[in-house]
């Protein structure tokens, strides 16, 4: 990973060398140039034909020495642009948000698909521009994720989540984001997983991650939770308070303090996971969607 330079010494002594040739002979000349008629050429004509192979020489270092980078990324979003470009923004394992530009990537026999396909992890090498823009130069599929484009409520998940992070993500962020896309996916592959539950904990991942993490110890006025009381979401702060009508149990409370604070599996392994799930959605759904 990292910066990558091509190796070039032997381009260097070739400049050189032509160089010195060319300044001698536009320095003087004795004898008397003819073309290929056996007319006589004037110098201009002479140092304009000997200035076009320096220049390519010269173009040829340049593009040794342009720099590079492999890495690994995730796209969030891609759009048409020409006839056969795409605009690629992409996460990458670093936690950098980049924009990329795939040259002919729509065309039938393009290598550079598998750097623009959406739910993939891919290997990744591009070039930085001048402004903002990269141009990829190539890609390489590293893990594809594809088993639950037949659900639609699957997938319509991992679009969210993608669309979140896109959202939130500033040019320069956490690796951490990389990952838990990566943890989104491979859980929406994995067959006996509910989706409710995987939605729950990467909304609360992605709430703790930005600094907007819900309050679970204790209600939002500051009382300690009753085991036999009954709760409402408090939207406006991020946190539960007592409610006579409330719709929410200690139980719904504990299930957010785990998927707040514990990896995926364990919350996978809660019987009641599924159920308290798709009932906290619609207001966590709600906080989500105001913060972001």
């Amino acid at each position: 990973m990292g910066l990558r330079f091509c190796k070039s010494s032997e381009v260097t002594k070739i400049l050189v060398l032509y160089r010195l040739l060319f300044i001698a002979v536009c320095q003087k000349i004795h004898s008397p140039h003819l073309n290929h008629h056996g007319e006589r050429l004037a110098y201009s004509t002479i140092f304009i034909n000997l200035q076009r192979p320096y220049r390519r020489l010269q173009n040829t270092y340049k593009g040794l020495h342009m720099q590079t980078e492999n890495i690994q990324a995730i796209v969030l979003r891609r759009t048409n642009y020409g006839e056969a470009d795409k605009i690629i923004t992409s996460l990458t394992s670093k936690g950098d948000k980049i924009n990329i530009i795939a040259k002919g990537v729509r065309k039938s026999k393009s290598k550079l698909v598998a750097g623009t396909e959406l739910f993939c992890v891919s290997d990744i090498c591009y070039v930085m521009g001048k402004g903002s823009m990269a141009t990829l130069t190539s890609a390489r599929i590293v893990s594809q994720h594809t088993q639950f484009l037949d659900n639609l409520d699957k997938v319509n998940l991992a679009y969210d989540i993608i669309k979140t992070v896109h959202k939130h993500t500033e040019d320069s962020a956490s690796n951490r984001y990389f990952t838990l896309l990566q943890q989104v996916f491979m859980a929406l592959e994995t067959p006996n997983y509910d989706v409710d539950t995987i939605r729950i904990w990467a909304w609360l991942q992605l709430l703790q991650e930005s600094g907007h993490q819900l309050q679970l110890e204790k209600q939002t006025n500051g009382d300690t939770f009753d085991s036999a009381a009954l709760y409402a979401f408090d939207a406006e702060n991020g946190g539960f308070m007592v409610s006579a009508g409330g719709n929410f149990r200690p139980d719904h409370i504990k299930l957010l303090r785990i998927a707040q604070s514990q990896p995926l599996t364990v919350l996978q392994r809660i019987s009641n996971a599924p159920r308290y799930s798709f009932e906290l959605t619609p207001v966590i759904k709600q906080f989500v969607e105001t913060t972001y």
